[in-house]
This record gives structure tokens, sequence and C-alpha cells, in this order.
């Protein structure tokens, strides 16, 4: 059929050079043969498994190429399938830790992992039956569970699937978080500020606009929306400065306030400072005097002990409302918000401090006042009218000739010679009166 056909190949070129290029090429050429032979028939006798198998089980082989992961990409049927079954018999199948050793992780020596996952599909998996799911999740996300167990926020009473109810779904925030039910949640990004598995604990200092951020769920602490909101110098600071992290500490008012005077030792100074208005008008819970006589020692000395009930019962908070601040005066209250006018004539006289000084209200001069009589018959009607009524010489004389401070009584003898030496009472008041000496009041045995 072919010239030459029969004829032995000259191995010998014409020339008689020895080179036995003919079992070189016949040597190669049988060694590329089987080679890929092999190959093709390793590969054809997969893709036969394969579509043997999908003869039968079409749903299992579409499944495992769509949805097997390394499963579809890098195992095939025999792999787990090691023999078919006879009619009868139950098919067996490697375990999962042929491939998956639980030596090498934590994840693989759980029980039932057919429980979780398809072996067919083994990370398109359904997690909303699953109890404890953290437990199982942890041994994959260690850091995440670690991360969850820490958060002082709602999201670390949850388990894993009351979010993630398929393998790598990340649900959206808001479908819990309604935007209707908050302003806040109604902010773009979530994710920005909040890290989804500690949603509290993030950092703000970076944060631009974080007041607006911050008062979509504090509206209490905007300026003018209550007692808590921000005043005084804190107007101009953004939260921020003070709140580096949600739900953190407060930071200690020193870190920008030097502290009072070394006497103070109170160590909270939310005591007297509302953290927000720190000069705020409202009143103040009521504070220990000595705080405030820290500074104002020479205000406590004032106090007679014997006689204000201005120290017996009140506490300096009582009257003085707010602390004042450069450019700000004194809050104090007016007397009439404790002396009622309607409860006492005298309490109806105009500019109490006049006479009163406030932290000594007992304790005052009256000798340079003048009518003082009018004053003092609104609280001692009895000297003015009455049997006691100021009368004879005395009812010439102003009250605070006699009576220079309040409850000051003289002795008589500042104005009046002594009787002769026989006179031994030391009582004038035995016979005379104090504001009407005359007549004199006789006793039995006394002779006029």
């Amino acid at each position: 059929m072919f010239s030459g056909m029969g004829r032995r190949l000259p191995l010998r070129p014409r020339g008689g050079q020895m080179k036995n290029w003919g079992w070189v090429l016949v040597t190669v050429s049988v060694g590329l043969l089987l080679c890929f032979s092999t190959g093709a028939a390793q590969q054809s006798a997969s893709d036969r498994m394969f579509e043997d198998c999908s003869k039968c089980h079409a749903d299992e082989t579409r499944e495992v190429a769509q949805k097997g992961g390394a499963h579809g990409e890098f195992i095939s049927c025999e792999d787990c399938h090691w023999a078919h079954p006879r009619k009868g018999v139950e098919i067996e199948i490697a375990p999962c830790s042929a491939c998956h050793d639980p030596e090498e992780q934590d994840h693989y020596a759980l029980p039932q992992c057919v429980g979780c996952h398809s072996p067919h599909a083994p990370l398109d998996l359904e997690f909303s039956a699953l109890t404890d799911a953290r437990k199982a999740c942890s041994t994959c996300h260690p850091d995440v569970a670690a991360t969850a167990r820490k958060a002082r926020d709602a999201h670390a009473e949850l388990d894993c699937n009351a979010c993630h109810l398929t393998h790598g779904d990340s649900p959206g925030c808001a479908e819990c978080h309604a935007p209707q039910d908050s302003a806040h949640y109604a902010l773009s990004d979530c994710a920005a500020c909040h890290p989804p598995h500690q949603p509290t604990a993030f950092e703000f200092t970076s944060l631009r606009g974080a007041r607006d951020v911050c008062l979509s769920c504090h509206e209490d602490i905007a300026q003018g929306g209550g007692p808590a909101a921000v005043g005084g110098g804190h107007v101009n600071v953004a939260c921020t400065t003070c709140h580096s992290r949600h739900s953190s500490d407060a930071p200690s008012c020193t870190n920008c306030h030097r502290s009072h005077d070394k006497s103070i030792t109170a160590q909270d100074c939310s005591a007297c400072h509302k953290p927000h208005n720190p000069v705020s008008a409202e009143p103040w819970d009521k504070i220990q005097t000595e705080w405030c006589a820290a500074c104002h020692q020479e205000t406590l000395a004032g106090f007679d002990h014997k006689q204000s009930i201005h120290l017996k019962n009140l506490a300096c908070s009582d009257c003085h409302a707010a602390h004042p601040y450069p450019g700000v005066q004194d809050t104090i209250a007016a007397c009439g918000d404790c002396h009622s006018p309607e409860a006492s004539e005298h309490y109806t006289l105009p500019n109490c401090s006049s006479c009163h000084p406030p932290h000594a209200p007992l304790d005052f001069d009256f000798s340079s006042f003048e009518d003082v009589r009018a004053t003092c018959a609104s609280c001692h009607p009895e000297a003015t009218e009455g049997p006691d009524a100021v009368g004879g010489a005395h009812a010439d004389v102003a009250c605070n000739t006699c009576h220079k401070q309040h409850n000051e009584i003289p002795a008589c003898t500042d104005c009046h010679s002594p009787h002769n030496d026989a006179m031994t009472e030391d009582d004038c008041r035995a016979c005379h009166g104090a504001h009407k000496p005359v007549p004199v009041r006789y006793f039995a045995g006394v002779s006029q």
C-alpha cells in the first residue's frame, strides 16, 4: 500500500555516521502516547462516573455542581460513595473525618456534621432551627464570639442565628431597628459607627458631626431640651470630647477642670454640677454645707449656731440654686419663697437684706436705723400696744436706743443711775416694766 513498506528503516545514514535517531523518535513517541492516553483515560473515567451517577441521581449531581464548593470542585462521587450497593443494601458513605480531620480544626470535632451541613451543598445550610448556634459558630469564628461576649448591649444576649439564618448571610440592621421607631435608625450606613457584633463599643473620636448623630437618640441632651440639656461652657464642646466610646464611663471632670480647694473631698462632681450643664439654674440635690464652706469659710463663720434656723434646717442649695461663673451672677432665692407675706406682717416689709444678713439673719445692727419702731412693731406689737406698751419717758425713745441688736437687752443702769445703797434688788424689772418703767409696781410690805 505504501511505498517501501516492509523494508527496514536505515539506522545508519550515509556517510557512516552512527546517529540512532530512529530509536530516539520511537521512544519519545511511545512515552508521550502513554502519558496522554493515561490522563485521558482517567479523566474519561471520572466523567463517565459522574455521568453514570447523574442518570439516577440528577438532583444530587446538579446540587454538587452548583453549590458543592470544594466538594464539587475537587471531589468526585466515588470519593465519598465508595461502592454502589446492591438492591436492598444501605449505601456506604465515607465519614466526614476522612477528609476533615478533627485534630486540625475544633469545628470538625463537633458531632453530627449533617445536622447542619448538607453533604452535596455543605455551605448552603439553614441555621434557623439550630439551638445554641453560637457554640458551633465559634469553632470557626472564635474572634467574633469573643467580641460578642464582651459586648454590653442587647446583641450579647442573641444567638448567632438570630441574625444569620444561613451561612454568610448578613441581614440589614433595619430588619430589627426600624427607621420609623427612631430618627437614629434612619441614619445611613450603620456599620460606619457600629461593629455588628459589638454595636455600642466603638470610637467616637474620629466621628464628624457627632452631636447630630448623638442627639438623634439623646434628645434630652439637646440645648433647651430639658433638665439634662447642655449648657454653660459645655455648649461649645463636642460630645466626643468627653464621650470617646458609647456607654463608656464618663471621664473625670478634672481632665479639663482644675480641682477645687484641697478641702473639697467629694469625689463625684455631679453632687453639685450637672455633667451637661455644670452651671444650670436647676436646683441641685441637697449638698453638704461643708463642701461649700471649703471655699466660703467666712460665710459659714457668720452663721449664729444658736439662733439661726438657716444653719439648722437649710442647705446652701436651698437658697443658692446655681453657682455663678464669669459673666453670670449668683442666683439666690427670694426671701418670700420661705417667708410668706401672708404669714406675718413683718414679711411684707421691703428689702429684707437691708436689715437681715442672709447668712446671719438675727445678727444685725439697729443702731443706725431711723423710724425703727414700725419695723420692730411688725413682729413685736405688744411693745407698742396693750398694757406692756412703751410708756413714760420711754415713749419718746426709739427701740434701737436700747436694742441696738436683735434680742439684745441692755442693763437699765446704762442710762439710769442706780438707787441708793440700801436698794439691793439687781433686777430693775422686778418693780419697773421694761417698756413702761412707771408706774412702779409695788409689792406687799413695800412702802411708797
